[in-house]
């Protein structure tokens, strides 16, 4: 069997789209926004972007990846019909609906907005019904990890902490501004 072997010891840095992007947008509107909706989508966006590059520059990232839900997981559902229903009904919380809840017009705008600024950037976007980003991510993370790859995870999901024992894997977590790799991982939690 053939061992596949990059050509650069230069990381790939995979993107939770959805997880990121509500980050934002709660951050952003928090205290309540003088702004319209498309220039909060606009600064958003933008927001999202500068992060990207922040993690690229830093880790010196070769390759980019940005996963979005699209639909939730249809395996994980006929596995488990309660799947994620016992969420609060995010349009019972009046205002905080607009960001909480991906289902609104303001959060699908955003989406659109900033998954057409990775495509005018040639970052490759990966989105597929029925499959939750989450999964797309931990898949991606352990096959390039098998492979020596050194993986950057962009997302403030802690639930990412799990695949620190993969091997090179670093959880850049915006939101505590804090990157945790496997060594540092008993510190993160001290």
């Amino acid at each position: 069997m053939v061992s596949p072997k990059f050509l650069t010891t230069k990381s790939i840095l995979l993107v939770d789209g959805n997880n990121l992007l509500l980050r934002i947008l709660f951050a952003k509107n928090r205290g309540g926004s003088l702004q319209t909706q498309p220039e909060l989508i606009q600064d958003c966006a933008m927001i999202f972007m500068h992060q990207i590059i922040l993690c690229v520059k830093k880790y010196n990232c070769e390759r980019v990846y940005v996963m979005f839900d699209n639909g939730g997981s249809l395996r994980k559902k006929a596995i488990f019909e309660e799947y994620k229903k016992n969420r609060p009904n995010q349009a019972s919380s009046g205002s905080l609906a607009a960001f909480n809840d991906p289902n609104t017009d303001l959060f699908c705008n955003l989406k659109d907005k900033t998954i057409n600024l990775c495509r005018l950037f040639n970052l490759p976007v990966i989105h597929e019904y029925g499959i939750e980003a989450d999964d797309i991510i931990g898949i991606a993370t352990e096959e390039l990890s098998k492979l020596g790859k050194q993986v950057i995870l962009l997302s403030n999901d802690s639930d990412f902490l799990q695949l620190l024992p993969m091997g090179q894997v670093v959880c850049s977590i915006p939101y505590k501004k804090e990157d945790v790799d496997f060594p540092a991982f008993p510190k993160y939690f001290s």
